[in-house]
């Protein structure tokens, strides 16, 4: 009966120990994968960074080398993109906005149409403001940059003078009742870096020579 009772705990020993094998090794592979995996995204992860670096390092070589220039690329729309950006000079305030700058150099525009705050000469911020204060740029055709809600109501329409292109002009154009507007605000913007701005102004001359996208 003892003899028999021996070999039945050798028995449940040896399956004791071959379970505790087969959840090592298990264990043990587990721990390899999940290593591999971790190392393998930690490399990824590396190459990103390196691949950034070297990025970042060769904008800083140009930086330093005054003489290595690059030619400034130019903006290029599909026939489709050009066609949707044309429609910006239907819209109804930018349509005013050319007939009241043409007004105020004509002399033929009306309190209602143009408030005194868009006249008067005035530092706004630091920047000019008025149109008193850009006589020279009001008779050249303007390109629409960007057109923007106004905090107070009605729209900012940014402009670029295309005789003159040297800074970014802000006309508040202020919508009273359907179709019927007022220009409340004119200023400028002189560019903090023109070296940058002449890179972009360049980047966009394709739009600024196209007759059709101009007002």
């Amino acid at each position: 009966m003892k003899e028999e009772q021996t070999k039945s705990k050798k028995t449940y020993l040896i399956v004791f120990l071959l379970i505790g094998v087969v959840v090592l090794l298990v264990g043990m592979k587990v721990i390899k994968n999940q290593t591999l995996k971790n190392s393998d995204q930690g490399d990824a992860q590396e190459t990103v960074v390196n691949e950034t670096v070297a990025h970042e390092s060769s904008s800083e070589e140009l930086d330093d080398n005054p003489s290595a220039t690059t030619p400034v690329p130019t903006i290029v729309l599909r026939d489709e993109d050009l066609a949707s950006y044309a429609e910006t000079y239907k819209r109804p305030d930018v349509l005013f906005l050319r007939k009241a700058l043409d007004a105020f150099q004509q002399g033929t525009y009306d309190d209602d149409m143009i408030l005194i705050t868009a006249i008067e000469e005035q530092d706004l911020d630091g920047k000019p403001s008025g149109l008193n204060s850009f006589t020279d740029y009001l008779d050249s055709k303007f390109s629409v940059f960007q057109i923007v809600d106004n905090p107070f109501g009605g729209a900012n329409i940014l402009i670029i003078f295309v005789n003159k292109p040297n800074q970014i002009f802000t006309a508040w154009v202020y919508e009273r009742s359907e179709g019927d507007f007022d220009l409340r605000g004119f200023w400028g913007d002189p560019p903090t870096d023109q070296v940058k701005f002449d890179e972009m102004i360049k980047r966009f001359k394709p739009l600024l020579e196209k007759d059709e996208l101009l007002i």
